[in-house]
């Protein structure tokens, strides 16, 4: 079955085997005795595939093992060898009979079954009510017994035992002894032991070792091993992940209170993207809460006169001109009227009408008049009466807290009155072609404010209104009125005979029949031209339409002001470049902090070295191995970055509250679902690249080097 042939190692120039010679039955118990240092233990090292010889050759049923490569000693062990050391090397955070079932979940055998036979060994060794205690929990005899019920519960072929009664009383040591004889009647048995009594006893065979050479074989095996083409072909199956992820948990709730740092740690940098993210979110929110604000407030402007500036260069010396443009703004009107009607509220157009609005004998001054917005009836508050909708009713808009300054109340001639009494409170309209009167085809001003107020019509409050939430859209403290009253006025006058006579004649000055400037007349007597506008406002209804507004325009090339979006864009910006730069300098904390993840898992392998030894003992490759660790720093990865959303909610939430309440604003950090995962698989992702080079590392570890001592 096994044959060793010339076999040498050493370790630091000092020779621990020494040229030595061995064939093994298939069935047989073997016991190697000699001193200490002889090498025993290095000779069942290389005999279970946990140690490479330096000279020689060690056949497994007739095949070499001189090109077995790592992954062949895997399935060696996995599948052919089963140990029992010296020092129990049972792995402290799993319970004893996980430590069984994990050799056979190696092999790939179900839950069921690991769990039926692994119970059957620890019942075998005596140990029948201790299934769920951890190791450090039992006696070193206990402990020992554990290691050779994990051994005999994967029915291997090949049983390597160093020292296994040396921690055990005399009545279970000649237990293990007799079940040793046992299996040996259909397995090979391999036992090291200073016990030279039962070893002769109970023995098949006895080699005796000392200085490195056999001195002694009372049973020598002589036959040439036929070579086994099955045995190679045999396929070892990797620790499924679910297996590495169990280990991995069990390991960390081993050492909660560093996880829980290491975890702490590790979402700091997450924890600052993710603040900076959300925080950015909310001044976005606000700003763009303040800019659909103020694009109520500032509409973007056209103006028919606007400055025009160029460069004209002559012999390399180059003048900056400014010119003052005029453009037809009818020919505008016309095509944003077929183009953005869905994207305003509101478009107006100056034609710089002034406003004969009379309370008995006073004028009021047109600086106290708002042309109300179209579509914004939902951000007002209707404080008492109705929002006005027909030309002759006005509306009163008053301050968000109700008051009315005192300068203005008597402007608007409203002393001494309370809500019930402005509603329905009367001022007159008087139009341009009122203030004039014809005799002999002359036109002259009528001053009689009587008989003009007689001619004027009624307009009516009808409603008081305030702004919803200090909102800056409308302007308090004013009389309010809607575009009807602009066209009812325009239709008044340029339907007017006094606005017939003027445009019948324009070479007759209807006040003095002398030379005159036609424009002032009409102005005076308030014909509007339709075709002549001063400027255009456009009320965008939200910020995505009035960008759509800004690029027909500049398709367009008309020329407009937009000065707010100019301050907005400014602040954009800045929010951006600060955002950008505060992510930066949170990033080289996060490769800092991953950094110092990857060193201490590199400091946890060392102190896993043991285990790592272990786990490479009863079948685990070094795959495996790397798989488990990965696994840990996956764990470490998802949990910090769940932590770091965790802590980002709850600090998010207090910052929300307290700016909200502080400066009495709506204020909603938030970051979005899709955010939040990318966080999570960030996390995970770097973690666990901080551990690939520390995990490969302890792959590659020696497994006699990592069974000697866990540092």
């Amino acid at each position: 079955m096994l044959e060793l042939c010339n076999i040498t190692k050493s370790y630091n120039s000092h020779k621990v085997l020494d040229n030595i010679s061995i064939n093994f039955r298939k069935k047989e118990f073997v016991s190697i005795i000699g001193p200490s240092g002889s090498g025993k233990t290095t000779l069942l090292n290389i005999i279970g595939g946990l140690d490479k010889q330096d000279k020689g050759d060690f056949f497994i049923n007739g095949k070499s093992t001189k090109k077995y490569k790592d992954k062949d000693y895997d399935k060696y062990r996995n599948k052919k060898v089963s140990f029992v050391f010296q020092n129990y090397n049972l792995i402290n955070h799993l319970n004893i009979l996980q430590n069984i079932e994990l050799s056979l979940t190696i092999k790939g055998i179900n839950k069921k079954e690991r769990k039926r036979l692994s119970l059957e060994a620890l019942d075998k060794v005596g140990l029948k009510d201790y299934y769920y205690k951890k190791p450090y929990e039992l006696s070193g005899g206990e402990q020992e017994r554990v290691a050779i019920a994990r051994a005999i519960v994967n029915d291997s072929d090949i049983i390597l035992a160093d020292e296994p009664t040396g921690a055990l009383d005399p009545d279970n040591s000649l237990n293990i002894i007799k079940y040793f004889k046992e299996l040996s009647k259909y397995k090979l048995v391999i036992m090291v032991t200073h016990n030279t009594d039962m070893a002769y006893k109970y023995s098949d065979r006895i080699i005796e070792l000392k200085n490195g050479s056999i001195i002694s074989d009372t049973d020598p095996y002589e036959e040439e091993l036929i070579y086994e083409e099955k045995e190679i072909k045999t396929k070892k199956k990797n620790l499924k992940l679910k297996t590495c992820l169990f280990i991995s948990i069990k390991n960390l709730l081993t050492k909660k209170y560093r996880t829980l740092l290491i975890i702490f740690a590790n979402s700091i940098g997450i924890l600052g993207i993710l603040l900076i993210l959300s925080i950015s979110n909310g001044i976005n929110s606000l700003i763009n809460d303040i800019d659909n604000d103020l694009i109520l407030s500032y509409p973007i402007m056209i103006n028919k006169d606007y400055l025009d500036t160029k460069n004209t260069c002559n012999n390399d010396i180059c003048i900056r001109e400014n010119n003052i443009k005029n453009i037809n703004l009818y020919d505008t009107k016309l095509l944003l009227e077929s183009k953005i009607n869905n994207y305003i509220n509101d478009i107006k157009y100056d034609y710089n009408i002034d406003l004969n609005i009379y309370d008995n004998t006073n004028k009021i001054n047109n600086d106290h008049l708002f042309n109300l917005i179209n579509n914004l009836d939902n951000k007002y508050d209707i404080i008492y009466g109705k929002y006005p909708i027909n030309y002759d009713e006005l509306v009163l808009i008053i301050n968000d807290d109700n008051s009315i300054d005192s300068a203005i109340k008597n402007d608007l001639f409203l002393q001494n009155l309370n809500y019930d009494s402005i509603i329905n409170k009367e001022y007159k309209l008087v139009f341009n072609k009122d203030l004039f009167i014809e005799k002999d085809n002359i036109y002259k001003e009528n001053n009689d404010i009587n008989i003009l107020l007689n001619k004027g019509i009624n307009l009516k409050i009808v409603g008081i209104i305030k702004p919803k939430n200090d909102n800056s859209i409308i302007s308090n403290n004013s009389l309010g009125y809607t575009n009807k009253l602009i066209d009812f006025i325009i239709d008044i006058n340029n339907n007017s005979k006094i606005v017939r006579d003027q445009l019948e004649d324009t070479e007759y000055d209807i006040f003095n029949n002398k030379e005159f400037n036609l424009n002032d007349n009409l102005d005076r007597i308030g014909y509007i031209n339709l075709k002549e506008i001063n400027n255009i406002k456009i009320y965008p209804n939200n910020k995505e339409n009035k960008d759509k507004i800004i690029k027909i325009l500049d398709n367009n090339n008309i020329n407009y002001e937009d000065n707010i979006g100019l301050i907005m864009n400014a602040i954009f910006i800045f929010e951006k470049v600060l955002k950008i730069s505060l992510i930066g300098f949170i990033s080289i904390s996060l490769i800092v902090s991953n950094i110092m993840m990857s060193i201490l898992v590199y400091i946890n392998t060392k102190e896993r070295k043991r285990e790592i030894g272990i786990l490479r003992s009863i079948g685990s490759s070094k795959k495996d191995i790397k798989r488990i660790f990965n696994s840990e720093t996956f764990i470490i990865g998802l949990l910090s970055g769940l932590f770091s959303i965790l802590i980002n909610y709850i600090l998010i939430n207090n910052i929300n509250n307290l700016i909200n309440k502080k400066f009495n604003i709506i204020f909603n950090s938030n970051i979005s679902f899709n955010i939040v995962i990318t966080m999570i698989i960030i996390s995970i992702i770097l973690t666990v690249i901080s551990g690939l080079i520390p995990s490969k590392i302890a792959s590659k570890n020696k497994i006699v080097n990592s069974l000697k001592n866990d540092l």
